[in-house]
C-alpha cells in the first residue's frame, strides 16, 4: 500500500467524522504492532499539510510481559521529533494473580486442570458448564489458558486497565484526544462479536467522548483494511515488536477473525458489505458525519 493512499483513507475518515480540530494534541496508542505504528506514521505525515494544525505524542502502555524491547520504536520517534512516553504497569501481574485464583477455585470445585476430575474421569479440560479450563505453557514458560470464558474475562480486564493507564498518560502529557489504530476488520469483528455473544448490533464508533476524563477517542483507520496495513508494513518496514501476551491468538476475537476470513474467501467482499451495514445502521456515535463519503 502506498503512503499517499494511506493518507487519503485517513484524511477521509478524519473529515467525514470531524476527528481533528485546530490545536488538538493527540496521544497515539502504540502497542508495538504494525497497525499502531502505521497510524503514527500516517498522522505524522498528514500533519504537514492538514489544514487544522495538531500535535502528536506517542504512548505505549507496558503491560509487564517480556520480551518487549521498544528501543527501535523510540529511535524512530526521536528521528521524527515525536515525543514518546512508555508507561510501566503491573497489569501482567494482576492478570496472573487472577488466573491463579481461578485455577484454585476450579481445583476446590473438584476439577483437575490437567483434565481429570476427583473421580478420575477424563474431562478433557472442561468444567461442568462445558467451559475449557485447561492450562498449558508457551515456549517462554508462561501459563497459557486455552480459549475459555476465563481468558475472555482476562482480556476484558486487561483492556480496561490498559485504557485507564493510556488515558492517564495522555492527560499528563496535555493531550485532549487519543487515537486508536482500530481498522475496518476490527470494526466488523466487533460487530459480529456483539451479534453472536451479546444479541445486539454494535461496533467501535469513529469518535467517542469520554466524559469522565474529558478525553476524546478517535479511530482514523476505520476505512483501512488489515490486509492493506500488512502490505504497508511489508513495503515500509516500520519498527514493530512481537506481541508478548501469552493468550495472543487464542481469544474469542481471534476465533471471529478466523471465521470472518473464511467467510470472505467463500463470499468475496463480505467484510466491506458488513462494514457498509454498520455505517448505514446509524449506531450511537456514528451519526455525526460530515460527508458520508464511501471508502
Amino acid at each position: 500500500m502506498e503512503l499517499q493512499r494511506l493518507y487519503s483513507y485517513v484524511r477521509q475518515a478524519i473529515d467525514d467524522y470531524q476527528m481533528i480540530c485546530p490545536g488538538d494534541h493527540i496521544a497515539v496508542g502504540i502497542s508495538g504492532g504494525k497497525d499502531s505504528m502505521a497510524l503514527l506514521c500516517a498522522l505524522q505525515g498528514l500533519r504537514r499539510f492538514y489544514p487544522a494544525p495538531f500535535e502528536l505524542t506517542a504512548v505505549t502502555v507496558d503491560l509487564g510481559y517480556r520480551p518487549f524491547d521498544l528501543t527501535e520504536i523510540g529511535v524512530w520517534c526521536k528521528e521524527r521529533q515525536i515525543p514518546y512516553r512508555i508507561v510501566p504497569t503491573e497489569i501482567a501481574g494482576i492478570l496472573a494473580a487472577r488466573q491463579d485464583v481461578s485455577a484454585r477455585e476450579n481445583a476446590a470445585a473438584g476439577q483437575d486442570v490437567a483434565g481429570r476430575n476427583t473421580a478420575g474421569q477424563d474431562v478433557a479440560g472442561r468444567n461442568t458448564a462445558g467451559q475449557d479450563v485447561s492450562v498449558g505453557r508457551n515456549t517462554a514458560g508462561q501459563n497459557v489458558p486455552t480459549r475459555s470464558e476465563g481468558s475472555d474475562i482476562s482480556c476484558s480486564l486487561c483492556a480496561r486497565l490498559r485504557k485507564g493507564a493510556l488515558g492517564q498518560a495522555a492527560a499528563e502529557a496535555g493531550c485532549n484526544k487519543i487515537a486508536y489504530a482500530h481498522h475496518m476488520d476490527d470494526m466488523v469483528e466487533t460487530a459480529l462479536m456483539s451479534l453472536f455473544f451479546e444479541g445486539r448490533f454494535y461496533s467501535f464508533p469513529p469518535v467517542t467522548a469520554l466524559e469522565r476524563t474529558g478525553l476524546t477517542v478517535i479511530r482514523p483507520f476505520l476505512y483501512v483494511t488489515e490486509a492493506e496495513l500488512l502490505g504497508f508494513q511489508n513495503k515500509h518496514k516500520l519498527p514493530v515488536v512481537t506481541n508478548p501476551c501469552p493468550v495472543d491468538g487464542i481469544t474469542r476475537r481471534a476465533e471471529i477473525k478466523q471465521l470472518l476470513a473464511r467467510l470472505n474467501r467463500e463470499y468475496p467482499g463480505i467484510k466491506k458489505r458488513i462494514f457498509h451495514a454498520i455505517r448505514e445502521a446509524r449506531l450511537p456515535d456514528w451519526t455525526a458525519v460530515a460527508g458520508q463519503s464511501q471508502p
